[in-house]
Order: structure tokens, then sequence, then C-alpha cells
């Protein structure tokens, strides 16, 4: 096989243009920062709810303590946004410009594996996997 021909082949294997990539990042970056505003939404209606209904202090601090660990469970999505973000900007302002170095900075920022906290949003969300 000459030369030419493995370039050729390598090409076929590369299915994303470093164009591709930046769009696939920006969906996964939107759809990714959709989820703690609708947590917080989520928090904000209990909150409401246990006011208007006058809860007693068990309730109030049952809500708040769930509040606590969906903000514990929002975290980490807002980590994974920062690294997507930044593996865009690279692409963009050209630092990443090769399939293989692109793909592995997404499997380094962990775009290709689910987390049980992200699976677990996932499902009670009922968004599609990737």
């Amino acid at each position: 096989m000459t030369e030419q021909n493995k370039e050729d082949s390598n090409e076929e294997n590369r299915p994303l243009t470093p164009s591709d990539w930046v769009m696939f990042l920006s969906g996964e970056i939107n759809k990714w920062h959709s989820i703690p505003i609708t947590i917080c939404t989520f928090v904000i209606a209990v909150l409401a709810l246990v006011v208007i209904l006058n809860a007693d202090n068990t309730t109030i601090f049952i809500v708040l303590i769930l509040c606590v660990v969906e903000v514990l469970m929002v975290f980490p999505i807002y980590k994974d946004i920062g690294k997507l973000t930044d593996i865009r900007n690279d692409i963009i302002y050209e630092k990443l410009k090769k399939y293989d170095e692109i793909r592995e900075r997404c499997e380094e920022a962990g775009l290709f594996k689910q987390s049980k906290i992200v699976r677990f949003i996932r499902w009670v969300l009922q968004i599609e996997t990737i």
C-alpha cells in the first residue's frame, strides 16, 4: 500500500473535521448548561411549595438537605463544561488541528464515558446518551 493510500484510509477512519468537533462540543456544552438550570428551577419550586404549605421544621430541614445534595451533584457538571469549553476554544484558535489530538483531549475530559452521577441525572431527566 502506498503512502498516499495509507493517508486516504486514515482520513476515512476519522469522520469528524475540526469544524465538526466544534459543533459537537458546542452541542454538548449547551446541553449540560441546561441541566443545572432545570435542577435549580425544581429546587425553587419545591421551596416555594414548602413555604406555601407552611410546612413544619422537619420538612424544611429535609428539603434543605435535598437542596444541598442537588448542588453537590451539579458541581461536577460545571467542571466538565469547563474542560469541554477549553477543548472547543483550542480547536477554534487552531491549537488543536489533528483528529487524534482532539479525540485524545475529549477522552481525557471524560466526554465518552459517563460517571454514575451523570448517568443518574440523564436517567432522571430522560436525556439521550451520546
